[in-house]
C-alpha cells in the first residue's frame, strides 16, 4: 500500500469539481470492476453505516477515483496491470488530487486479491483518521 499525503501549503478544497467527460466515463466504469476492486468494494461500502460513505468510481476534477469518501477527502486505488504501463499517468493524477486536498492511497490488485478484508479494514482506518484532520469527526454511532 503507498499513501500519498495532501501538501500543507494548500488550503483543503471543499468542491472538486469533475469534468463532463470523467462523469459521463465513471458511469460505464461502475458497470466493469475488475475482481479486485468489486471485492473491496463489497466490503467499504458498508461503511456508509459507521458513517463514511464510499462512492465507486467516482469523477474527480480530470479523473476518476476507483473510490472515494468525500467525508475523509480519501481517494482509494486498486492498481492492476495497466498501472504499470501508465506510471506517468498514475503521478500525474495523484499529484492532482494531492494538491487539491485529498488523501491517495493505493493497493495493487495482488494486495486486494490476497486480503480484502485487510484491505478494507486499512480503508476504514484511514477514512476515520482522516475525518478528524478534516473536522468531519471520527466514530460516527
Amino acid at each position: 500500500m503507498k499513501r500519498f499525503l495532501p501538501t500543507s501549503s494548500g488550503p483543503l478544497r471543499k468542491d472538486v469539481r469533475a469534468s463532463d467527460c470523467a462523469k459521463g466515463a465513471s458511469a460505464a466504469l461502475r458497470d466493469d470492476l475488475s475482481p479486485p476492486e468489486l471485492h473491496l468494494w463489497l466490503r467499504i461500502k458498508r461503511a456508509r453505516q459507521l458513517g463514511y460513505p464510499f462512492r465507486r468510481q467516482h469523477p474527480l476534477g480530470p479523473y476518476i477515483a476507483d473510490f472515494y469518501c468525500h467525508r475523509a477527502r480519501l481517494v482509494i486505488e486498486v492498481d492492476g496491470a495497466h498501472h504499470l504501463t501508465n506510471v506517468e499517468h498514475d503521478h500525474a493524477r495523484d499529484r492532482w488530487m494531492v494538491e487539491n486536498g485529498l488523501v491517495v492511497v493505493r493497493f495493487t490488485a495482488i494486495e486486494v486479491g490476497r486480503d480484502p478484508d485487510a484491505a478494507a479494514a486499512t480503508c476504514l482506518r484511514i477514512a476515520r483518521e482522516r475525518c478528524l484532520e478534516v473536522g468531519g469527526g471520527g466514530d460516527v454511532h
